[in-house]
């Protein structure tokens, strides 16, 4: 986890898919509110293999534009990080 959070300092992404749980079980949480912080107007996604009511209320929470449930297709992750690039800007509103 400590390299994607060094990693968002050094490039700035439009999207950022991260693992529900990296190294522990939700860090990949952790993350996007790091990327939220950093970086406002990145995209998040979330991928998980152990979907649940509590997690996607979180994801819910932290305004992520996808959660995925794994094994995700990639050339439809692909799509959807396509579509969501095309649309982010106009939804997203930095906060100051």
């Amino acid at each position: 986890m400590s390299d994607a959070l060094a990693q968002i300092d050094l490039t700035k992404y439009e999207v950022l898919v991260s693992d529900l749980d990296i190294e522990k079980p939700g860090d990949g949480f952790a993350v996007i509110a790091a990327m939220k912080v950093r970086q406002p107007t990145c995209a998040n996604i979330i991928l998980t293999a152990y979907p649940d009511f509590d997690t996607a209320q979180q994801a819910i929470r932290l305004s992520v534009a996808d959660y995925l449930i794994k094994p995700v297709n990639v050339e439809e992750l692909l799509r959807n990080c396509a579509e969501i690039i095309s649309h982010w800007p106009q939804r997203v509103i930095p906060h100051r």
